[in-house]
């Protein structure tokens, strides 16, 4: 049962079809609920901020903040750790790679100290990816041969889909035997499911292409793509048409890589995946510049470029967006913290209130009970008497009580004073640096768009005529107008105009 939950654990961050997806999030809602203990809330809302991060990293952010506080307050190690997978998990999705690190670094250690090697397992394979993303290839090696190490111990067999990250390191490496290898001992597991059958054939076609030999590649790259037919996994059977869409193309077969570009497109739109459409449009325009085909190659440049910009500028909209939910987060954090506060402060004058009433009423009914023989004149007196002290202490205790609210109203709006500050100078340091990006971007671009001019100023001075010189006078205009808002922008910078950043938060 525990080998089976760990596969699906690892499966789950590669696929997660959006109406399953839903299901979960609806199950998982209802069970927290109905949930009974706080150890159970915690463990579910961690789950619930997991999956959000498949389609909404805002939710994923605010439940996982929650799970991780009450994990804390309630010293419940294993909770934190599963909240630090979520916390680097949405950082991963986000690129953020440093911070995601840290997350599940910090999520190892705890799941270490808990005992709870599935966890870890998880955490090893996701560092090991966090550093290829990284470039830093040996450091994730070495963290996946501790995941394998681990499999084994703990549940006495070999995990096919880490032999087969492990031969996409060497495959980087250019170390095609070891990679083969690993890819092999992956489709040699009797444990191995389909969707690593599929990345160990895929691999072995990354072998096979780098080492030239064509025709194996495209026989592997078939096979992976029937396996992920079959199991509806949309987004990699796109990625196997676009590799076989490039096979066919170094074999000048460019009717056959068409058709599959074609393919790859149809599943990238099913699967939403604008990133994977804009690989396709760039090497489609690749091969039809190859071909000699200018007029396509500048449409399929047109429409990667398009697909670029509304990329960018929904990342930037999310994390301007993740941004603002954080603040409002720790706003609300600090509040509730606040009223905690003044609820304890108000609980311990009650504490000592009622004692002292308790005291009161009981030195009253004595004296009652002692002076129940005297006239009734003197039993009236005494009674007022009582009356009046209990009064008199009443509004002692609420004095005393109106002093120290008093006293902890200054002390909060002098500490709400200084957060104020805090956090303007933090969004000036803010605002800094995403002028600076401006700024690097900016001249960054200089050079390439002065290379595209270049080039075509060299094309204008050529022999070509008719079309062909209609399609370089178009390049020349459109590259001297790029140049003229890189120039617009650099000034713009360099002059510190504020309103660079408005207009790119309106865009």
């Amino acid at each position: 049962m525990r080998k089976g939950n760990l596969f699906m654990w690892l499966i789950m961050f590669f696929v997660a079809p959006s109406l399953a997806q839903e299901n979960v999030i609806n199950d998982l809602s209802l069970a927290f609920k109905k949930a009974r203990s706080e150890k159970e809330r915690i463990d579910l809302l961690n789950e619930l901020a997991y999956h959000y991060t498949y389609s909404n990293l805002m939710a994923a952010s605010d439940d996982v903040a929650i799970s991780y506080e009450a994990s804390k307050q309630a010293d419940y190690q294993f909770g934190q750790a599963k909240a630090l997978n979520v916390k680097g998990t949405i950082e991963w999705n986000q690129s953020n790679y440093a911070e995601a690190l840290k997350f599940f670094l910090e999520a190892l250690d705890l799941f270490k100290v808990v005992g709870d090697s599935h966890g870890a397992l998880i955490c090893y394979n996701n560092i090991a990816e966090i550093y290829k993303k990284l470039g830093e290839m040996r450091k994730g090696l070495k963290y996946l041969m501790k995941a394998q190490a681990l499999q084994l111990k703990a549940y006495g067999n070999m995990q096919p889909l880490i032999s087969v990250n492990i031969g996409e390191v060497y495959l980087h490496e250019g170390n095609y035997d070891s990679a083969t290898f690993y890819f092999m001992e992956a489709l040699n597991n009797d444990d191995i499911y389909d969707r690593a059958k599929s990345y160990a054939y895929d691999g072995l076609a990354g072998v096979a292409q780098e080492t030239r030999d064509l025709d194996a590649a495209t026989y592997f790259n078939k096979r992976a793509l029937e396996i992920r037919k079959a199991i509806n996994e949309q987004r990699a059977v796109s990625i196997s048409f676009t590799k076989l869409a490039d096979l066919a193309a170094l074999k000048d077969d460019y009717s056959l890589a068409l058709s599959y570009f074609d393919s790859a497109l149809v599943e990238a739109r099913k699967n939403r995946a604008k990133d994977l459409k804009m690989d396709i449009y760039e090497r489609k325009a690749q091969m039809f510049r190859r071909k000699g085909d200018y007029e396509e190659a500048l449409q399929n440049y047109m429409s990667y470029a398009q697909l670029k910009d509304s990329v960018f500028n929904e990342q930037k909209a999310n994390q301007m967006a993740l941004l603002q939910t954080r603040h409002q987060t720790e706003l609300l954090k600090h509040e509730n913290e606040t009223t905690m506060l003044a609820l304890k402060y108000r609980n311990q004058i009650i504490f000592i209130i009622v004692p002292l009433l308790l005291v009161t009423l009981l030195i009253s009914y004595l004296l009652y009970k002692k002076r129940k023989a005297q006239k009734y004149v003197i039993q009236e007196l005494a009674e007022k008497n009582s009356h009046i002290q209990m009064q008199a202490e009443e509004l002692q205790a609420q004095s005393e009580k109106v002093m120290i609210l008093n006293n902890n109203l200054e002390n909060l709006n002098t500490t709400l004073e200084d957060k104020i500050k805090e956090r303007t100078r933090i969004l000036k340091e803010q605002n800094k640096v995403l002028a600076e990006y401006a700024y690097i971007n900016a001249h960054e671009l200089r050079a390439p768009v002065a290379t595209v001019m270049g080039l075509v100023n060299l094309l204008k001075n050529s022999k070509i005529e008719g079309k062909e010189r209609e399609i370089i006078e178009y390049l020349a205009k459109a590259s001297s107008q790029l140049d003229s808002v890189i120039k617009n922008l650099k000034y713009r910078l360099e002059r510190h105009d504020d309103s660079l950043i408005e207009d790119e938060e309106v865009h």
